[in-house]
This record gives structure tokens, C-alpha cells and sequence, in this order.
């Protein structure tokens, strides 16, 4: 009987870190999707630069989060429209980087073009998580 107690309570256990672990996902993917809507904003309307770096930190901060919570990753391979996704996304932002750095001056330094890549990196990551929402199989965990 105290073996099934416990059992019990350690099947609790699990269920509370997968549901807390799920709801952190959730929380990160909706700041994910916002990071992503102002981040194309930003492409056509210039945001202040001290709320662009905190669309990157913020951006990427939920990254991290999905990419330590997520359970069941995309596998590019087998998910074409996920790998096509990704692959116009990283094409998007990359055109602006370019235009921007045609129409820039010509001062134009490597700390910027790192500062893009960066950017770059953080945005087409974040379109990795649009295939696989929060939503779920609870058995699949």
C-alpha cells in the first residue's frame, strides 16, 4: 500500500512539472508571436531603438524558454511546409538586412552587420515554434 502512495504521488509530481512546464511554453509562445508582429512592424515603421533592443532581449529570451520546455520538436525533414516556412522567413528578414545595407552609409560597420545576423538568427529561430503550438496531446508528453 505505501508503494502505490508513492507511485501516486510521483505520477503527481510529473503531472504538476509537465503542467507548470506546459504553461511556461504557452506564456513564451504568445511572446514569441508578439515579438514577431512588432519585429515586422519594425521592418516598415522604425521603432525607437531602446524598444527595439528590448524586442531582441525579449525575443530572445523566449527562445531559450521554448527551445528548454519544448517536448516534441519539429523535424524539418519530415515537415516540408515547416522547413519551406522557415526558409521564406530567414529569405524576408534577410532582405532587409540587404536593402538596409545597400541604402546605408557608407560607414556602414561590422558591429551593425553582426547586430543583423543577430537579428536574423533570433527571428528565423522564432519561426521554428509556429508549427508546433501549445495546444496538445497531454499523452504525447
Amino acid at each position: 500500500m505505501k508503494e502505490d502512495m508513492e507511485l501516486i504521488q510521483h505520477y503527481e509530481v510529473i503531472d504538476g512539472q509537465f503542467n507548470r512546464q506546459r504553461k511556461l511554453y504557452t506564456f513564451a509562445y504568445i511572446v514569441n508571436i508578439i515579438f514577431l508582429g512588432l519585429s515586422m512592424i519594425n521592418n516598415y515603421v522604425q521603432l525607437e531603438t531602446a524598444m527595439r533592443i528590448g524586442l531582441m532581449i525579449i525575443g530572445t529570451a523566449a527562445i531559450v524558454v521554448m527551445y528548454t520546455t519544448i517536448k516534441h520538436p519539429v523535424n524539418l525533414l519530415k515537415n516540408r511546409w515547416a522547413l519551406a516556412l522557415i526558409i521564406v522567413a530567414l529569405l524576408y528578414f534577410l532582405s532587409f538586412a540587404v536593402f538596409k545595407s545597400l541604402h546605408g552609409s557608407p560607414s556602414y560597420r561590422l558591429g551593425m552587420i553582426c547586430g543583423d545576423a543577430a537579428r536574423i538568427f533570433v527571428l528565423t529561430s522564432s519561426i521554428y515554434f509556429l508549427p508546433q503550438p501549445p495546444f496538445g496531446d497531454k499523452g504525447k508528453a
